[in-house]
């Protein structure tokens, strides 16, 4: 018996919210004829449900991008989910951990957005990224918020 895939479960907040995907192995792709383009690992694949939930959640306030590349001294960055308000841009950083959330809020801020929002996976990263948000200098930090993903979802572009 080949193993075809797994469902992975994600949670969006709130009671009932939950969704529940497939994802193909190597194997379960080959047995439905397609060719697999990419690698899902519950992480990668959870990261790019939250991306998506974020951008529909603003598209009606403001255009919105996934992956948005701007450049920061020379270097591309990409912004896991660009705001453009008449304003600037916004950006939105999906953090499953904290590892890269300083080198991406300073690469943002670089770039030119005029505010960074971390959307945290769970409290443990939240309370990581708002010490990383505390070490920023003091102009940077008061552009960086951080929250718990099932919290972007329930704010306006105006509380951001």
């Amino acid at each position: 018996k080949k193993d075809l895939g797994k469902i992975l479960k994600i949670h969006f907040g709130g009671r009932g919210s939950s969704c529940k995907y497939i994802a193909f192995s190597d194997d379960g792709f080959e047995a439905i004829g397609m060719k697999p383009d990419f690698k899902i690992d519950k992480s990668n694949f959870e990261h790019s449900c939250w991306q998506d939930k974020i951008a529909k959640h603003f598209e009606k306030d403001c255009k919105v991008e996934k992956e948005k590349i701007l450049r920061a001294k020379g270097r591309k960055k990409s912004i896991d989910v660009a705001l453009e308000t008449e304003n600037g841009i916004i950006a939105i950083e999906v953090a499953m951990t904290s590892a890269y959330e300083k080198k991406n809020i300073i690469r943002d801020l670089e770039a030119g957005c005029i505010r960074v929002i971390v959307a945290c996976k769970n409290e443990k990263v939240l309370e990581e990224v708002k010490e990383i948000i505390r070490g920023l200098n003091s102009e940077m930090q008061p552009k960086a918020k951080a929250c718990l993903l099932t919290e972007i979802i329930k704010l306006s572009l105006k509380d951001i």
